[in-house]
C-alpha cells in the first residue's frame, strides 16, 4: 500500500507538470495565432494606404489581396494546429513510460 501511494504521488506530480506545460503551450499557440491575424491585417492596411505595387497582379494592393493573405494565414495556422494533439500525446506517453520503467527497474525484496 505504501509503494502504491508513493508511486501515485509521483504520477500526480508528473500530471501537474504536464498540465502546466500543456496549458502554457496552448496559450502560446493562441498568442501566435492572434498575433499573425493582427499582423496580416496591419500590414495589409499599410500596403493599401501606402499604395505598394503588387508585382504578381501588376496593380496596387487591394482589400481583396489583404483578405487572401488573411485566409492563407488562417488555413496555414489550422494546419499547424493539427500538431498540438500529437505533441500532447507524446508528452503523456513520456510520463507513462517513465513511471513504467521505474516499476520495471525496481528490485524485488524477495
Amino acid at each position: 500500500m505504501d509503494n502504491y501511494n508513493r508511486f501515485l504521488l509521483k504520477v500526480r506530480d508528473v500530471g501537474k507538470r504536464q498540465g502546466a506545460i500543456g496549458g502554457m503551450s496552448l496559450g502560446f499557440f493562441f498568442f501566435v495565432i492572434y498575433f499573425c491575424y493582427a499582423y496580416s491585417f496591419i500590414m495589409g492596411c499599410v500596403w493599401i494606404d501606402e499604395k505598394f505595387w503588387n508585382h504578381a497582379e501588376d496593380r496596387y494592393y487591394t482589400a481583396g489581396d489583404v483578405m487572401a493573405v488573411f485566409f492563407g494565414v488562417l488555413i496555414g495556422l489550422f494546419a499547424l494546429g493539427g500538431a498540438g494533439p500529437a505533441g500532447n500525446a507524446v508528452s503523456l506517453a513520456k510520463a507513462a513510460g517513465k513511471t513504467a520503467y521505474e516499476v520495471i527497474d525496481r528490485v524485488s525484496p524477495i
